[in-house]
């Protein structure tokens, strides 16, 4: 895939492929430095790690994903690597869910805080890009499609995936309610 082909599947990432770009540059100029993205589960936090292994060559990419399941240990940890970045070609990347139940929180926001981190927060999709994943995948989608689906969906990448993954002509509104619910039950215990 392509860094157009990139930019043209991460609807709305723009800043944060240009972030990822950013620091790639700086990384290659010797200036080491840590990217903190954060989102919701399915708005893109894995696709943003992945394109920022396709832009690295020539630094040394350390990629974390799902840093809210690491344990307390381990998040200062990677922190304290930050003095060690300087003056290297190197770019720490770390992707994590905010909120997210038996996270360490202080470790969190440890990362987020830490001097010279830079910070990336993803959000879900409008409506117009939406409507465009839909008629990507549905050429003849109306606008009351495109409009369920986004309302089914709330703009969240990996549910619209798997929304369009199924038959368009029946309502998938309860399969991705069910996800969320069971989501949300789990959190619950």
């Amino acid at each position: 895939m392509t860094i157009a082909d990139q930019a043209e599947a991460l609807l709305e990432r723009t800043s944060a492929l240009n972030e990822i770009d950013g620091a790639v540059a700086r990384a290659r100029a010797g200036t080491g430095s840590l990217l903190v993205i954060e989102g919701a589960a399915g708005e893109g936090k894995s696709a943003l790690l992945a394109a920022a292994g396709e832009r690295s060559n020539g630094v040394l990419l350390t990629a974390i994903d799902d840093a809210h399941e690491l344990d307390r240990d381990a998040l200062p940890g990677v922190a304290g690597r930050l003095p060690q970045l300087a003056g290297r070609p190197e770019l720490v990347l770390v992707a994590f869910r905010p909120g997210e139940p038996g996270a360490d929180e202080p470790g969190l926001d440890g990362l987020r805080t830490a001097f010279g981190a830079r910070r990336v927060t993803l959000s879900p999709l409008g409506p117009d890009s939406v409507a465009a994943l839909v008629r990507a995948r549905r050429p003849n989608a109306g606008h009351e499609l495109c409009r369920a689906a986004y309302e089914a969906t709330g703009g969240n990448p990996l549910y619209l995936e798997e929304l369009l993954a199924g038959d368009p002509e029946r309502s998938h509104i309860v399969s991705i309610g069910d996800r969320v619910l069971r989501r949300v039950a789990v959190i619950g215990t």
